[in-house]
């Protein structure tokens, strides 16, 4: 089975680097107008193209307090996925849903005791320059987590280029204390987002894999 997601064709290039080169260049994609993502969630693209369409994920609707953990993990899957896309846009967006969480305790709880898990789960997979891997460095600080009361056998698991990062960052940050806040538009990419065109066509996705969901 497959899930099949008809977009707007260039609202979809406009966003996606990625998707403007399938469906502009030379791939067998651009003259059937249909883009095959067979090693993708769909549970993960569909989440991509809310944010698309409507410039939320529509997460931070949906979760209640105690449940941040599973919203940011979500909104790191989805931030992976729009930078495998190329779109910077989203990936900006994701940032301020993932501040909203992290800043508003008071609604969606604290995140510091899975914080470690996110880290060792996302950071590897993240390029060097991704703002992502930046901001995990610090959210860790903002956290106050001390390395020392983590499991022993878990800190195997936490990348070694994430705790030399954290170390340096630790030696020039005076968030020493229990400092919980940051600017989101610290870890912003440039948005390059051309001006809306005024008409736009439409595109089906192809996505195999995962049913979709009813």
């Amino acid at each position: 089975k497959s899930d099949v997601f008809w977009v707007h064709e260039q609202l979809l290039c406009r966003r996606s680097k990625f998707f403007e080169t399938a469906l502009n260049g030379r791939w067998s994609e651009s003259d059937d107008k249909i883009v095959k993502l067979p090693e993708d969630d769909a549970s993960i693209l569909r989440l991509c193209l809310t944010l698309l369409y409507t410039g939320k994920t529509q997460l931070l609707t949906e979760i209640t307090v105690g449940v941040a953990t599973a919203a940011i993990c979500a909104l790191c899957l989805v931030y992976i996925q729009a930078e495998k896309l190329q779109d910077v846009r989203s990936r900006n967006q994701l940032i301020d849903e993932i501040h909203q969480i992290t800043t508003d305790r008071g609604k969606f709880g604290d995140i510091e005791l899975a914080l470690p898990h996110f880290v060792a789960f996302f950071y590897k997979d993240l390029p060097e320059s991704c703002p992502l891997r930046t901001l995990l460095v610090r959210l860790w600080i903002c956290a106050g987590i001390d390395i020392k009361v983590i499991d022993a056998g878990f800190i195997p698991l936490i990348p070694q280029d994430f705790l030399v990062n954290l170390a340096s960052a630790w030696s020039h940050s005076r968030a020493n204390s229990r400092e919980s806040t940051w600017v989101a538009r610290d870890y912003y990419c440039p948005d390059t987002e051309p001006e809306k065109p005024k008409s736009e066509g439409t595109h089906g996705s192809e996505q195999r894999g995962r049913p979709r969901k009813s």
